[in-house]
């Protein structure tokens, strides 16, 4: 299998084909197992990620302050390696080492790199507030504003215009996002971000999270990303949790990576895993897999999907423990059945469809907290 995409992109194509195939209500598994009502479980993966989009400001808002940090320089990133390409095939070590200089540590070195901060968050800027200037299209400091942590910079929150994603004209001034240097000496690079609404007659913290990226060039390179907290539109709550990596064994040319996301709300939990290696001398992917999981007390839904290095599939939908569909074929030409062999109908098909919505809005909710490293991809 030449195509060099990520196990997480091409994981969401197969993720979509199954959606697109999964079974309907009438369904049911071996021995007359629990009906698989599928546009229910379509509504409980819809309910944890229309909370993740709720408020149209905060995902432009953040990007907006990325990228006015990163100066939209091309500087490596550790989200770079996870976000966009996802587990990129072209990993370059020299970049990784660069990257890591840059972040305090001594490429090469038998040492975990210091956490460093100031790329980011740069001295200059700690204890500032900057507001958006029309003018120019860009943040600037304001000397006459106070109240931003001395550990942190202050960034003004804005409406912001649905079209060009920055903030609309006249400026309709929310509130602040704030972005601290939470790092100590056994962390990695640890990021506080907090977004408050000041606009109403109390104030609201709608965002409330640390990011936090690491590299380790001991021997092995490992790269790695996480994130934690909840954000909110003042009425309902997302709790989440993300991790990525990426490593490559000294010695070795095979670059695995791992994805674990998990986003709950209104007693709702999604789940979306993934997993894959590919042999950078040969250039294939040798295994690929994807699983997603829809959950609300005791009732699970799981996409469960692995990839062969020939692009064999292997996989199943399982409900409530018990397996509703059957996938096999490969990634050109995969084939879904009921476990009785019966073919889907056009109703199984169409119930599910929001699944796919539903995956790609796990994967932009990741991209827009874990961007913070470098801007997003």
């Amino acid at each position: 299998m030449n195509d060099p995409r990520s196990f997480l992109r091409r994981g969401t194509v197969l993720a979509a084909a199954v959606a697109l195939s999964a079974c309907s209500e009438s369904a049911t598994g071996p021995g007359g197992s629990p009906a698989f009502d599928a546009q229910a479980t379509a509504q409980k993966a819809s309910t944890v990620t229309s909370t993740s989009g709720s408020d149209p400001n905060l995902a432009p808002s953040l990007a907006l302050v990325s990228g006015a940090l990163s100066g939209g320089s091309g500087l490596p990133s550790v989200a770079g390696f996870f976000l966009g390409d996802g587990l990129r095939p072209t990993l370059d070590l020299g970049q990784v080492r660069a990257m890591t200089r840059e972040l305090g540590g001594v490429g090469g070195s038998s040492e975990v790199p210091a956490p460093r901060l100031s790329l980011l968050l740069p001295d200059s800027l700690m204890g500032s507030t900057l507001v958006w200037d029309a003018s120019t299209g860009a943040y600037e400091v304001d000397a006459s504003r106070a109240g931003a942590p001395s550990n942190g910079i202050r960034f003004v929150y804005y409406a912001v215009d649905p079209v060009t994603k920055k903030p609309a004209l006249p400026l309709n001034e929310l509130g602040y996002i704030e972005l601290t240097d939470q790092s100590t000496s056994t962390s990695g690079l640890l990021l506080g971000v907090k977004v408050v609404n000041t606009a109403g007659s109390s104030d609201i913290t709608l965002a409330d999270y640390t990011v936090e990226g690491s590299i380790v060039l001991s021997g092995d390179t490992q790269l790695s990303a996480s994130a934690g907290g909840h954000i909110t539109d003042g009425t309902n709550r997302l709790d989440f949790t993300l991790s990525q990596q990426v490593s490559l064994p000294a010695g070795s040319s095979t670059v695995t990576g791992t994805t674990h996301y998990e986003l709950a709300s209104g007693g709702i939990t999604l789940t979306l895993d993934g997993d894959g290696s590919f042999d950078v001398s040969s250039g294939q992917a040798t295994s690929e897999s994807l699983k997603l999981a829809v959950t609300q007390g005791s009732d699970t839904a799981v996409v469960d999907v692995t990839v062969a290095g020939d692009g064999t599939l292997d996989g199943k939908v399982d409900y409530r423990g018990s397996t509703v569909i059957l996938i096999g074929g490969t990634v050109s030409q995969p084939t879904f059945t009921k476990p009785d062999g019966s073919a889907l109908t056009d109703q199984d098909r169409q119930a599910l469809r929001s699944l796919v919505d539903a995956i790609q809005s796990v994967v932009d909710f990741a991209r827009s907290i874990l961007g913070v490293f470098g801007g997003g991809a």
